[in-house]
């Protein structure tokens, strides 16, 4: 059977200092007439939310809804869908991180289909949606250029992960200005989330030559911008390579996907209030190591795009794969994230329960070990 590999991207990406400068063409080319602001209160103090507000103020109809912290879940995403039905809005404008993306996604399907289907399926076959615009306030980037969203449920205590073509947003703005003012600890969660894209789905069995020379050269990119990041938290060229190399690893996975760290966030955030990008920042290094010698050559690879030192070219394979993995933790103290579990809160009585629902998760089919349960909690009880 031929290995056939497809590659769609139907979402305008407008990024750069400035970027925010195109929305009034972004919303003239959508035909916009009345728009639906959903965001975070975190945001509406920033100078460039005001701006961009007095634009949709003086130009459109609109309403706001500002209500979305942490994770969404699925009662955030009934309020705005239900927002967006009763009061006839055409484009919805998400501007936040990640639970205000993924909501604006979501609700601007539920809302184009009247709310008709339920939360049970995972393939979500509509397409048709509202007009959507994703504004991107964090230094993670990735999740405002793929077909999937992240949706968690209180009531049952897990991250409901959607998928289909009409998740992909009609344009998302990446302005790294808009980054700025974040908090020290969001930008490193940021930073950890990419990371963690970057490398699961450059080692992944779906990867393809063309998701490989995306997923280093992103990873480049974002080592360059983690680099002056570690100078000044606030250079605005390091922040617009972290961001650009988020938006270049969204090709990895909507192609590669991702896998096991990204299922144990995944799981962990269905049950605790936590950041995403903490727990891949976590467990990142020892998943990795789980995989070295299935993908040695590649792992050998990722070293050379951290390690700086000459002799580099000297060691072995298997010495620069090993090498590169302690770099990488090296890397993770020096951003100063945290680095167990019980940092971020988790209760040591969970981990049977949730090394049991990561092991059922999806995400590990494309892994190139997949461990079972017991392992996976061996892992979570090391870190501890």
């Amino acid at each position: 059977m031929a290995n056939i590999s497809k590659i769609k991207n139907p979402t305008t990406i407008q990024y750069g200092e400035e970027s925010i400068n195109s929305l009034p063409k972004a919303l003239k080319s959508l035909k916009a007439k009345k728009i639906l602001v959903i965001t975070d209160k975190s945001i509406i103090q920033h100078q460039l939310f005001k701006n961009v507000m007095v634009y949709v103020d003086n130009h459109y109809e609109y309403i706001s809804y500002d209500k979305i912290s942490g994770n969404t879940d699925v009662n955030i995403v009934s309020e705005v869908t239900s927002l967006a039905i009763e009061e006839n809005v055409d484009t919805i404008i998400a501007i936040g991180g990640g639970a205000v993306i993924d909501t604006g996604k979501v609700a601007s399907l539920k809302a184009k289909n009247k709310d008709e289907w339920d939360w049970g399926a995972y393939t979500i076959k509509d397409k048709e949606k509202l007009n959507m615009v994703a504004i991107i306030t964090t230094l993670t980037s990735t999740f405002c250029n793929t077909p999937f969203a992240f949706i968690r449920d209180p009531g049952k205590e897990t991250t409901r992960i959607l998928t289909g073509e009409g998740l992909f947003p009609d344009v998302a703005i990446v302005d790294s200005r808009l980054a700025m003012t974040l908090p020290y600890s969001k930008k490193v969660s940021a930073v950890n989330t990419t990371l963690s894209t970057i490398l699961e789905g450059y080692i992944s069995t779906l990867s393809t030559p063309f998701t490989d020379a995306i997923t280093l050269g992103a990873l480049e990119l974002l080592m360059d911008g983690i680099n002056l990041f570690l100078w000044d938290e606030n250079n605005t060229k390091g922040l617009e390579k972290i961001q650009l190399s988020g938006v270049l690893a969204s090709y990895g996975v909507n192609n590669a996907m991702l896998g096991i760290i990204a299922a144990t966030a995944n799981t962990i955030c269905g049950k605790y209030p936590v950041d995403f990008g903490e727990i891949c920042g976590v467990v990142m290094s020892e998943y990795l190591e789980l995989n070295l010698y299935s993908k040695l050559e590649k792992f050998a690879k990722i070293a050379k795009r951290v390690i700086t030192d000459p002799e580099a070219d000297t060691m072995s394979k298997e010495l620069l794969a090993k090498e590169g993995l302690h770099k990488m933790k090296e890397l993770l103290d020096k951003l100063r994230c945290p680095r167990t579990l019980s940092e971020l809160g988790i209760q040591k009585k969970d981990l049977p329960d949730l090394a049991e629902k990561i092991a059922e998760d999806d995400g590990l089919l494309s892994c190139p070990v997949i461990p079972d349960s017991q392992e996976i909690l061996s892992i979570l009880k090391g870190l501890y």
